[in-house]
């Protein structure tokens, strides 16, 4: 039970790096993990 937190975000993270392969810059995939992030809560 304790895992399934770290482990849903880090497929959450993983289906945005692959969104975000076509991003010029890493700034913005940052952006995108902070903004998702921010509305999990």
């Amino acid at each position: 039970m304790n895992n399934s937190i770290s482990e849903a975000f880090n497929n959450n993270v993983q289906i945005m790096k692959q969104v975000a392969r076509d991003y010029k810059k890493f700034e913005h995939y940052i952006q995108m993990i902070k903004i998702h992030c921010a509305w999990a809560k």
